[in-house]
């Protein structure tokens, strides 16, 4: 399952909408994680909504853990726990990918290979510049002024790979899962395209 994924279908308004109606819990409890140690649930769960639909629904997180999970005896709710938190990874992804798009105005693409390098998203600017950025929440409530893009390097292709961290403070904290709002990811892009286009006139 390599095939990139460029995301249009579904508006930010319209996922956000979908995030605050769902009943599903984000726990991140390890001694789970052997559950899915034999799939990609990111990539699959997300090539499962580009053909049947965003769906967040407990039934949903039943029938992944039914066909895929690695079963323990009497470790059923854990393991459910654990579907319903990649569940909720999956769409976070999804709309870190649509937000840069529809908020940063580039181009965003999701690629599976990439993500299991832990590189979540490639974004392309009009002037043929790109990166790939690896995206990290912090939790703590540090309100001290750091730069959301906190590190950059080069691959082996040449092309930026950037650390970029939304802070406690820069979150939608409504709903699970927590989200960066709008202007972070502005922000970032901005940042992102003052660098890059620097380089491209040195």
């Amino acid at each position: 399952m390599s095939t990139d994924t460029a995301f249009v279908a579904m508006t930010t308004r319209y996922m956000l909408e979908r995030r605050r109606n769902h009943s599903l819990e984000y726990i991140n409890v390890r001694t789970y994680d052997y559950a899915f140690s034999s799939l990609q649930v990111i990539p699959y769960v997300m090539n499962h909504w580009r053909t049947h639909g965003l769906d967040l629904s407990p039934d949903f997180v039943h029938n992944l853990w039914e066909q895929h999970a690695n079963k323990r005896a009497d470790q059923r709710p854990g393991e459910q726990r654990r579907a319903a938190k990649l569940t909720l990874d999956a769409f976070r992804t999804w709309y870190d990918t649509q937000a840069f798009a529809e908020y940063g105005n580039v181009q965003a693409v999701y690629q599976p290979d990439l993500d299991m390098r832990g590189q979540d998203v490639e974004i392309h600017f009009p002037n043929g510049t790109a990166a790939r950025l690896q995206l990290r929440i912090v939790m703590d409530k540090d309100y001290s002024a750091l730069k959301q893009v906190r590190r950059m390097r080069r691959n082996s292709r040449g092309l930026h790979v950037v650390d970029c961290v939304a802070r406690y403070k820069d979150l939608d904290r409504s709903a699970q899962p927590y989200l960066p709002q709008p202007e972070w990811y502005a922000s970032v892009t901005a940042q992102l395209y003052e660098h890059l286009s620097a380089e491209v006139n040195r």
